[in-house]
């Protein structure tokens, strides 16, 4: 149930050398005489029924019992209408809604169509972070240097937004300065023309890899190869028809929602 809170204010002072009289109830009785209840706004009292008070009450608050509404109501001229203000103000804040989106437009007490004072939802779909993850401003812990998110970006500082999948890099794949080898015969192992070929140094996807070059049966050689005998990455093929790296999700289990805005109605109307 609402509460009405009425301000209290003392309206005389206890005369110069007041002495406490020796009957307690006197002295309560004196406070009283000299403390009064203001109601704001000229409110000339409370009408507590289930329908709405006539137009001679308008100057009053009206407490409303119909349905177990129990709220407290005020005429309001701009809109013509009894109604109380939604506890938050419009445009101010937004919110998780996880129901059917369907139930967003009835929710506080809102309505379909077109948004005004007293008429249309009170909240409504921010579509500006739909598909999106929300992130938290600030540094995210354990980067060095420091990558921050603010206000409402899309990106961090560092210009990155992510994407559903990745294809690893020839860095991420990890070809770097050590070895690998690279089949290059479809021939059985140990037989002749079982050939081999050991990288040395950095790869690249550039024609000219320089490395020990073993042959079934030519012994070890060293000698550079094109392009086409080596598995390149991130692009391309070995020249035997193996597929380059593909891409692979990265997106985490997830939960879909709504993040709700205020919208600008102001009014809720009573039940």
């Amino acid at each position: 149930m609402s509460q009405l809170t009425v301000p209290i204010v003392r309206t005389s002072a206890f005369p110069a050398g007041y002495c406490y009289p020796a009957d307690p109830e006197e002295f309560f009785e004196a406070i009283v005489a000299r403390i009064q209840g203001i109601f704001l706004n000229n409110l000339n009292g409370i009408i507590i029924s289930a329908t709405a008070p006539g137009a001679d009450d308008r100057d009053k608050l009206w407490f409303n019992t119909n349905n177990g509404d129990s709220q407290l109501y005020r005429w309001e001229t701009s809109i013509t209408a009894w109604a109380r203000k939604h506890p938050v103000p419009p445009g101010s804040s937004k919110r998780i809604w996880f129901p059917l989106e369907s139930d967003l437009t009835t929710e506080d007490g809102g309505s379909a169509g077109a948004v005004s004072d007293a008429a249309g939802p009170f909240w409504e779909r921010d579509t500006s972070v739909d598909g999106r993850f929300l992130l938290c401003k600030g540094t995210i812990p354990g980067t060095d240097p420091a990558i921050t998110v603010n206000d409402g970006d899309t990106a961090d500082s560092d210009g990155v937004s992510g994407s559903y999948d990745h294809a690893l890099t020839e860095g991420e794949g990890g070809l770097g300065s050590h070895r690998h080898m690279f089949g290059k015969s479809n021939n059985a192992a140990g037989s002749s023309g079982d050939d081999a070929f050991f990288s040395q140094g950095s790869m690249r996807t550039v024609a000219g890899y320089s490395g020990t070059y073993i042959t079934g049966s030519n012994g070890v050689i060293v000698q550079p190869l094109s392009e086409a005998d080596l598995i390149t990455l991130p692009s391309g093929d070995d020249g035997a028809g193996l597929p380059a790296p593909e891409a692979f999700p990265i997106m985490p289990p997830y939960m879909a929602g709504i993040l709700a805005k205020r919208t600008a109605r102001i009014f809720i109307l009573p039940l």
